[in-house]
């Protein structure tokens, strides 16, 4: 098989289940398999990547979240410090993987493929991942309310790295903006205390001193977020 033989046969078992969902294939995008569909608050997206191996392919698929009203807030914060990573138009929200959601480490999802068999049976555990994981998920967050329970909540996550799903970097700025927009000011300073708690137990527990300057110095982007969101209405009150 070819590269292009795998995307064709992906794409025709694919598209049936990603149509019944809302999702229409676009031609443009930085994966072969690239689906995408708007929704109340912004646009899902599904892209697949065919990877070459010894002899054979392997499909490494990924959803991701762009959510308006979050993005506006870090561009506009973007303008005015400069954030890293970059910000742009193809920043998302909320991104994950099933090596992510399933807490699979470096370990593959789907097995490698030589023939059209191989390249269904992945498709078929794609489109189980996304009935029963990825697709409830992304439909859960249309309600910022929910991402902020998970991240700020009494499981309160120190960072995004290694958890069931990301921000589409700038963490930090980032659960700062879903805190105020999901609970409003009061809200937003409760979470703020709670990460100065978390990261002065994380240092700690090094044998170390938290320094919570890029917290408190409106200076770093964290500390400007603060500042910047006093002025920003939740979107639930």
């Amino acid at each position: 098989m070819t590269k292009n033989e795998v995307r064709i046969q992906a794409t025709s078992y694919l598209s049936e289940f990603m149509l019944v969902n809302g999702y229409n294939i676009k031609k443009v995008g930085y994966a072969p398999i690239f689906y995408s569909k708007e929704t109340a608050v912004g646009r899902d997206e599904f892209d697949c990547d065919i990877m070459d191996r010894v002899d054979a392919f392997q499909l490494a698929c990924g959803v991701s979240k762009k959510i308006k009203s979050i993005e506006t807030i870090t561009a506009e914060i973007d303008k005015l410090i400069k954030l890293n990573p970059k910000i742009d138009s193809n920043t998302e929200s909320v991104i994950t993987t099933p090596r992510r959601m399933y807490d699979l480490g470096n370990k593959d999802f789907t097995p490698q493929m030589q023939t059209e068999e191989d390249v269904k049976l992945s498709v078929d555990m794609i489109i189980d991942f996304m009935q029963k994981d990825a697709l409830p998920l992304l439909d859960r967050f249309n309600d910022i309310r929910e991402i902020d329970k998970v991240i700020n909540g009494d499981d309160f996550w120190i960072t995004d790295w290694q958890m069931p799903f990301n921000l589409g970097g700038n963490f930090y700025v980032k659960r700062l903006i879903i805190a105020k927009l999901a609970g409003g000011q009061e809200h937003l300073e409760e979470v703020v205390e709670k990460l100065k708690v978390a990261e002065t137990k994380y240092w700690a527990e090094k044998g170390e001193v938290a320094n919570l300057a890029f917290i408190d110095n409106p200076e770093t982007p964290t500390g400007f977020t603060i500042n910047y969101l006093k002025n920003v209405p939740s979107l639930y009150e």
